[in-house]
């Protein structure tokens, strides 16, 4: 386990172990083109603590079909594996994540629980897999798919119990590339979900 800390401009993907917290403060940022900004070396089974003050930018396309996202944890990219990982990720009222083609957050964990007070701009904002999940709004997710998806592959997984909360702001705006796509500002695909809005989607 190892406290690492992001304070100053990086261009390369950042590769957080099983056990790692890692802060980006306020003065940092990491912008990354070809690949997920921030991703997990270890695989499936990760315990990862993020918290963000700062930029977390992901351009382009990580690998075919997929396009790179500004946090991707407890997976790799192509195994579509969910594990018993239970990441924790924060976006603090400075924070921004960026992702115009990937996710703000993707966290494939059996359990995970990201609160997000600053701002996504993302083609999918948040997903989580199925499974114990609490997914906490404050701030502002601005997308053109989906603004917190909740979706797993473990039928067991399935029967576990999340909770989405949104009192802030979920946005949607048509995607110029593909018109007439639908949207949801919140996408359920599994049984046991508890959604609670008091904010704007």
């Amino acid at each position: 386990m190892a406290t690492e800390i992001i304070s100053t401009d990086l261009t390369a993907q950042y590769l957080v172990d099983k056990y790692d917290d890692l802060f980006v403060t306020k003065a940092g940022s990491l912008i990354v083109d070809g690949a997920d900004a921030i991703h997990t070396r270890t695989g499936l089974d990760t315990h990862v603590d993020l918290f963000v003050l700062g930029l977390v930018e992901a351009t382009g396309i990580a690998s075919p079909g997929l396009g790179a996202s500004a946090v991707f944890l407890g997976a790799t990219q192509t195994s579509g594996l969910f594990g018993p990982g239970h990441d924790s990720v924060t976006v603090g009222t400075t924070g921004r994540l960026e992702a115009l083609q990937g996710f703000g957050i993707i966290s494939l964990g059996t359990a995970a629980t990201v609160t997000n007070l600053g701002t996504i701009e993302a083609l999918w904002g948040i997903r989580v897999g199925g499974g114990r999940n609490v997914v906490d709004n404050v701030g502002t997710i601005t997308t053109t798919s989906q603004g917190i998806v909740v979706s797993g592959t473990n039928e067991a997984l399935k029967r576990e119990h999340s909770s989405i909360h949104n009192s802030g702001t979920i946005q949607i705006f048509d995607d110029p590339l593909n018109p007439g796509a639908v949207s949801m500002g919140i996408a359920i695909f599994e049984k046991w979900v508890t959604i609670t809005n008091d904010g704007r989607i």
